[in-house]
């Protein structure tokens, strides 16, 4: 796929086109002129990377965070809902639900953890392992499709991410141990 088409099929554009877009309440939406903003542009990529991910995942009826979650828990069985939450990055109450949904739909079964019975252990059940080869290859099929758009840029490219990202974790943390210091 080329950059013009994943342009096209993504809708990366400062105006949606009616034609591209199939919720009534966007159509014709004018986005902010801040085409130069790096927030923009990430924002802009990582839906477009996200659809590419869950059109993959639509045969399974989950999310790409439901997937990320059920593989977080294939690697780390027993793994409690905090560790969970931290693994995938999404704060503890959203996590809990996502449990829960997981758990309604018989993919996971939580259990008391022998220890401390405060803790629950997350496990997956026969039917998430069931999907978890073919959800992990839907993944591997996403990063495949991004990395031929990327090309031989794309190792630069998730390397100056991780840079972002872990600057900007570094940021975060410094400012929250300044703010609870006494002026």
């Amino acid at each position: 796929m080329s950059i013009s088409e994943l342009e096209i099929s993504y809708g990366i554009y400062s105006v949606i086109p009616d034609v591209l877009c199939t919720n009534d309440v966007y159509a014709n939406y004018m986005l902010p002129d801040d085409s130069h903003s790096l927030f923009t542009h990430l924002r802009r990529a990582y839906r477009a990377a996200s659809k590419e991910y869950r059109a993959r995942l639509k045969d399974f009826d989950l999310t790409p965070r439901q997937a990320t979650a059920l593989s977080f828990l294939g690697r780390n069985p027993g793994q409690g809902v905090r560790a969970l939450a931290s693994a995938i990055d999404i704060d503890l109450p959203t996590c809990s639900v996502l449990v829960t949904r997981l758990e309604g739909r018989g993919f996971i079964t939580r259990t008391a953890d022998p220890d401390d019975r405060r803790r629950t252990r997350l496990e997956l059940t026969p039917a998430a392992v069931d999907i978890l080869g073919a959800t992990s290859e839907a993944r591997r099929a996403a990063d495949a499709a991004l990395a031929d758009v990327l090309g031989p840029d794309g190792m630069a490219f998730r390397e100056l991410l991780d840079r972002v990202v872990r600057q900007l974790r570094t940021d975060a943390v410094e400012a929250e141990r300044t703010a609870d210091q006494p002026a």
